[in-house]
């Protein structure tokens, strides 16, 4: 858009001068002489000025930065061992990435051991958006977005061992802390720190974390 504004410009301005080019019968004046060599360096800086903007954009294309990788992560939280699997999405610096995490309440027994009931639980799926800071093979970010999250907290005691079950469905904020290392190429290992904010049970927990993917 820019070429063609700019060549719209020259073209007015070439029209002009050739309207107003003098006769020969003028051509004995200094300054109109100079009409040519005016001209000749007005079509030179043009041609320069065309060429350093096509040069400029061709390095802002080649500065455009597309990355992509997949992650996935165990530690514990809250509702107890929980896992993540996640897929990210990175455009010059600004990162979206899609998590999914799941966690169960640990509850095995060889002993007849009876548990509180009912188990904890939750899934969560959410869209978080991160800006980066990175230094040589290491980077810290922080994540935050919407999510859902569905699951089962235990209320108030019914009995022995035996808790009122809360259904946990709704919208929530999830969050997400990190840092990372990145040993090879394709590789990334690090530690998060992890949380979802919600109307009824909000969590936090941490979890090691691996990706894979172009960095």
């Amino acid at each position: 858009m820019k070429k063609l504004l700019w060549l719209f410009i020259v073209i007015a301005i070439n029209t002009i001068l050739a309207q107003h080019k003098p006769d020969n019968n003028t051509l004995h004046y200094p300054y109109i002489n100079n009409y040519e060599e005016i001209k000749g360096i007005f079509l030179v800086e043009n041609d320069k000025y065309i060429s350093n903007m096509a040069t400029y954009e061709d390095f802002v294309i080649d500065q455009t930065i597309t990355k992509y990788w997949f992650n996935a992560g165990i530690g514990k939280s809250y509702f107890g061992p929980t896992i993540k699997l996640g897929i990210s999405y990175e455009y010059n610096q600004n990162i979206f990435s899609f998590r999914y995490l799941k966690a169960d309440e640990f509850q095995f027994s060889t002993g007849g051991y009876h548990f509180e009931e009912p188990p904890l639980k939750f899934y969560e799926i959410a869209m978080l958006y991160c800006y980066p800071y990175r230094i040589h093979n290491m980077t810290i970010g922080f994540l935050a977005g919407i999510g859902y999250i569905n699951g089962i907290e235990r209320g108030m005691l019914i009995q022995h061992k035996l808790y009122e079950s809360i259904k946990i469905e709704q919208l929530s904020i999830p969050i997400e802390t990190y840092f990372k290392i990145e040993p090879f190429k394709f590789v990334s290992l690090g530690i998060a720190g992890f949380g979802n904010i919600n109307a009824k049970r909000s969590f936090f927990g941490a979890m090691i974390d691996l990706s894979i993917g172009n960095f």
